[in-house]
C-alpha cells in the first residue's frame, strides 16, 4: 500500500474540490491518502491528517496542488527529506507543477504503476554570518533593499576572491531551476536544470558593466551588505524573509541535498520553455 501525501494551496479556488476527489480516488485504489495539517478541515473520513513531522516521515510521495509556489513550499516541507513531489498546476505559468487537473488521475495511476521518472534538482543554501543557520532554496535567494526606495551596496567575493562592489536594488542567487523565475525577469540567463551551477543576477544595478555571473557549484559566494537605511532583506524562495543589517555577510553555495520531482511525461525542458514562454508562437492579432 502506497502512502500518498497531499499538500495544497487552499487559496486556489479549485483546490478544495480537487483534494476531496483525490482523497476518494486514492482510497478507491486501495492506498492511503495523508493530509498536511493545514488541510485537516477536508478530512471527512477522519484520521488522515498528520502533523508536520509525521507527514514527512510517513509519506512515500507527495502531491502538491497549487502552482510553482506550492512546489517550493513542498520542497521545504518534505523535499529536503527526499520525499518525491508530484506538482499539479492550478496557477498560470507552472514550470515546476506541470500536471493539470484534467490529467491528475492519469498521472496518479502512472505513479501507482511505477511508470514515472525522478528529476533531481539541486538546491542552494545560505546563512547570515559565520554561525547562522543554513537555509535552503530550490529556486533562489534574493538580497534586496527591503521596503525602501533606495539602492544598497553589495561587496561580492567568490571563494575568497574579490569580484566587485555593486550599487543596486539587490542580488539574486539562483539555481538552474530558478533561472526561469525572478532571475530571468532581471535579465539573467536560462540554464538547463540538469546542469550544476549558480547564477548571480544583479537587480537594477547602477552600472551597465555589472552583469549576471554563472558560478561553479564548488565555489563559495559571500556578499556583504551596506545600506544607508540600515535594513535589507534576504528572501528564500520568495516565501521566507530574514532581516539584514548594514555590514551583515551572507554566504551561499550549492547544498548537499536535492529535491526529487516526479515526472510522468516525456516533455523536454526545451519543449516546456517553448510552451510556457510561447517561443515561436505567433501572437494573436486583433481584427
Amino acid at each position: 500500500m502506497m502512502r500518498i501525501g497531499i499538500l495544497a494551496n487552499i487559496h486556489k479556488h479549485e483546490s478544495e474540490s480537487l483534494v476531496r476527489k483525490l482523497i476518494k480516488w486514492i482510497l478507491d485504489q486501495g492506498h492511503k491518502p495523508l493530509l498536511w495539517e493545514d488541510l485537516a478541515f477536508l478530512d471527512s473520513y477522519g484520521g488522515l491528517t498528520l502533523a508536520e513531522d509525521k507527514f514527512r516521515q510517513e509519506t512515500d510521495v507527495v502531491v502538491a496542488i497549487g502552482g510553482d509556489g506550492t512546489i517550493l513550499a513542498a520542497a521545504r516541507a518534505v523535499g529536503l527529506q527526499g520525499v518525491p513531489i508530484l506538482g499539479v498546476n492550478l496557477g498560470t505559468l507552472g514550470f515546476l507543477a506541470e500536471i493539470v487537473p484534467d490529467n491528475l488521475f492519469m498521472a496518479m495511476q502512472k505513479v501507482l504503476d511505477g511508470s514515472y521518472d525522478i528529476d533531481e534538482r539541486m538546491l542552494v543554501k545560505a546563512r547570515i554570518g559565520k554561525r547562522g543557520k543554513w537555509e535552503y532554496a530550490l529556486n533562489d535567494l534574493v538580497i534586496d533593499k527591503g521596503g525602501f526606495s533606495r539602492v544598497i551596496g553589495l561587496h561580492v567575493r567568490i571563494s575568497g576572491h574579490f569580484v566587485g562592489s555593486y550599487t543596486a536594488d539587490g542580488l539574486i542567487i539562483s539555481t538552474p531551476t530558478g533561472s526561469t523565475a525572478y532571475s530571468l525577469s532581471a535579465g539573467g540567463p536560462i540554464v538547463n536544470p540538469k546542469m550544476k551551477a549558480l547564477i548571480a543576477t544583479p537587480i537594477c544595478p547602477h552600472s551597465l558593466a555589472v552583469r549576471p555571473l554563472i558560478i561553479d557549484t564548488d565555489e563559495l559566494l559571500t556578499i556583504q551588505v551596506y545600506s544607508d537605511h540600515e535594513i535589507a532583506t534576504l528572501t528564500i524562495d520568495g516565501q521566507i524573509g530574514r532581516r539584514l543589517r548594514s555590514g551583515d555577510v551572507v554566504t551561499a553555495t550549492m547544498a548537499d541535498r536535492t529535491v526529487k520531482l516526479v515526472r510522468v511525461d516525456s516533455k523536454s525542458f526545451y519543449e516546456i520553455l517553448r510552451t510556457k514562454l510561447k517561443w515561436g508562437i505567433k501572437p494573436a492579432v486583433e481584427d
